[in-house]
């Protein structure tokens, strides 16, 4: 499907793309790498103190497992040791970034726990979110995992490399799915913190405890419509970014909300990585590089593009380069006559034929250490040939 796309509109969306792509390269490979470093430390830090002030509270901690706080499957003491080593142990992993995966499992097994035994809360929900997220794509190229991944890719030892193997297969498939899910979350959590239909309805009130609607609340600026986008995932960058400055200006007027942390950690991620495989903006994406594949490709590259030679500038070899004008392919128009520079005019005693006929200006190029009267077409976004080449006399041999 060929459509025609003004030069103009694919000129201000390839600009707009390529500074938006230039941003993201920008935050990803210089800021994200910081951020993932300080949640894991945030999130290590709340396990570990967690674990500590346990074990020096030991008394303490037995008598909450045996009458405030038990869990039904287990045994008080199994409960107490397991609980507070998994905290520990998995908490200084984490921060280390060494098998982070396993780490956040199972701190995720224990924020399970508490979530099914005591009911949820906003800090845990969030906090299940994050965990959740490292255990699918693993730490940030600040980690002891990035640091041995190098060598264990190629390591002798025969299922190394395999499980190597697979974390970057659920890195590169999962994370997309994972991604898409939080985001739903996590508008649905705008959605309703505000909304007065869940007031109404029993069955909605339960549903509405597995979003932090609360922290949600912190937001007026996101009753309604800034929920609905974050879901359906239109604009989801943009969308993040200002959930931040609501964030922030909730913070100016109330600074109590520490909890409030949790929007800016996931609405960074949202920013910096996008809304996922599932979302509007990925399907926008792709139906742009499906029916309109040079909207936003720069016609003076030709990396990755198959070429089509057009012999002859007459009827037929423009009206072929005009009907090629959005396909995704590398134009050459060759012609024995040198056409000169012409905006849609005849010199004296000339036909208006090819290119002239067709009223486009286009501008002539003579290929390099070549004999005769033979001349390549190079375009100025006119008649289809919107690729600027060269033309060697190797190349009509």
């Amino acid at each position: 499907m060929n459509t025609p796309v003004s030069p103009l509109l694919s000129s201000i969306l390839r600009y707009s793309k390529a500074s938006t792509d230039f941003t993201v390269r920008v935050l990803q490979s210089l800021l994200w790498p910081k951020i993932d470093t300080l949640i894991r430390f945030g999130l290590a830090q709340a396990f570990f103190v967690s674990g500590v002030m346990k074990v020096t509270h030991w008394g303490a901690t037995l008598a909450a497992a045996n009458h405030e706080f038990p869990v039904r499957f287990m045994t008080p003491i199994t409960a107490a040791y397991g609980g507070v080593s998994i905290e520990i142990a998995a908490g200084v992993l984490l921060a280390l970034g060494f098998m982070t995966r396993y780490a956040a499992l199972g701190l995720l097994s224990l924020v399970a726990i508490n979530l099914a035994v005591y009911g949820p809360a906003d800090s845990q929900l969030c906090c299940a979110a994050l965990l959740g997220w490292y255990a699918v794509r693993g730490a940030g190229p600040f980690s002891a995992d990035a640091i041995l991944r190098r060598g264990l890719a190629d390591s002798a030892v025969p299922i190394v490399p395999r499980i190597v193997a697979g974390s970057e297969w659920i890195r590169a498939h999962l994370t997309p799915l994972y991604l898409s899910l939080m985001r739903v979350w996590f508008g649905l959590a705008l959605l309703v913190g505000t909304s007065s239909i869940t007031r109404s309805s029993g069955t909605l009130t339960a549903l509405q405890t597995w979003f932090p609607s609360d922290l949600a609340t912190r937001i007026p600026l996101a009753s309604g419509w800034i929920g609905a986008l974050v879901v359906l995932g239109l604009g989801s960058r943009y969308l993040g970014a200002l959930v931040i400055i609501a964030v922030f200006a909730d913070a100016m007027m109330d600074p109590r909300g520490t909890d409030a942390v949790y929007l800016l950690v996931m609405s960074a991620i949202i920013i910096i990585h996008g809304g996922g495989r599932f979302s509007l903006d990925h399907a926008v994406n792709t139906a742009v590089d499906k029916y309109l594949p040079t909207l936003m490709r720069d016609p003076r590259t030709l990396e990755g593009l198959p070429r089509v030679v057009i012999v002859g500038a007459g009827f037929a070899g423009v009206s072929c380069a005009d009907a090629l004008r959005n396909a995704p392919v590398s134009v050459i128009l060759i012609d024995r006559v040198n056409l000169g520079t012409h905006r849609g005019r005849a010199r004296r005693g000339h036909r208006r034929v090819g290119a002239l006929w067709h009223g486009q200006g286009i501008s002539h190029l003579r290929p390099r250490g070549c004999a005769g009267d033979f001349g390549a077409i190079r375009p100025a976004f006119a008649a289809g040939v919107s690729r600027v080449v060269e033309l060697h006399c190797a190349a009509l041999a």
